[in-house]
């Protein structure tokens, strides 16, 4: 009897050893992901915060008439690419403007998403991406016409979208503005892989 006491004892200490090495093991990767989620925005901050896409923002807004003009033609893309070269004394060209514009929609992707706390992205974000928009649209169209893309940047395009609306923080409605992204997204793939054309994202 006093055996099966102890034995008893032992299994009830096993079971609470267990517990709590189970507890601390996910109390440490919970610290653990919400580290790398820390990274992951401070990274992404950094970004958005870059000598290059603030360059990028500058040039757009102090050139948007002229380059407005160019955009509005389809057969100017090159002319597009020599302007930006000039203005930025051959220190940004079209490739690295639309490398600066891929940071907007990725971070738009997060925010969409919901992989982004929404205090940040209504405190940082959304103003952000509100200023840009209305630079980025000529070049967004062109793109699309020239590319034959209707799904370039579409994520920085809804997140403006929502903001008009003031749905932003409606996740009911940012969760069917994803939706309905995906499904042109979907769609875009469809069209192209029957085309033999690459999709321009």
């Amino acid at each position: 009897m006093h055996w099966n006491a102890i034995s008893a004892l032992s299994s009830v200490a096993g079971v609470f050893v267990v517990v709590v090495a189970t507890i601390y093991a996910l109390r440490q990767f919970s610290e653990s992901l919400r580290a790398r989620h820390l990274q992951s925005i401070l990274g992404l901050a950094r970004q958005l915060e870059s000598r290059s896409l603030r360059s990028t923002r500058r040039l757009l807004s102090e050139h948007f008439v002229e380059f407005k003009e160019i955009c509005n033609d389809n057969n100017r893309y090159t002319e597009l690419n020599a302007f930006f070269l000039k203005v930025s004394d051959n220190k940004v060209g079209l490739d690295e403007v639309r490398d600066d514009l891929a940071i907007l929609e990725y971070a738009s992707v997060l925010a969409l998403h919901e992989m982004l706390p929404d205090e940040l992205s209504v405190a940082y974000l959304l103003p952000t991406i509100v200023d840009s928009w209305s630079l980025v649209l000529p070049i967004t169209f062109a793109t699309r016409r020239r590319m034959g893309s209707r799904v370039y940047l579409q994520h920085l395009e809804a997140m403006n979208v929502l903001a008009a609306k003031g749905d932003f923080l409606n996740h009911k409605a940012r969760r069917l503005k994803v939706k309905e992204l995906g499904s042109k997204s979907l769609d875009a793939v469809a069209t192209r892989s029957t085309s033999g054309k690459p999709v321009i994202w």
